[in-house]
């Protein structure tokens, strides 16, 4: 992968794997970084 583009359109299981648990990570991040409100 270049640029965050793939190369030949295929990803392997690994990276998809890898891929998906950053993108957890990051959406864990942005929820904790939203402000605490009486509603949530």
């Amino acid at each position: 992968m270049e640029n965050g583009k793939m190369k030949n359109g295929s990803v392997t299981p690994e990276e998809l794997e890898d891929r998906l648990i950053d993108f957890a990570v990051r959406i864990g991040n942005v929820a904790d970084a939203l402000p605490d409100t009486r509603l949530g």
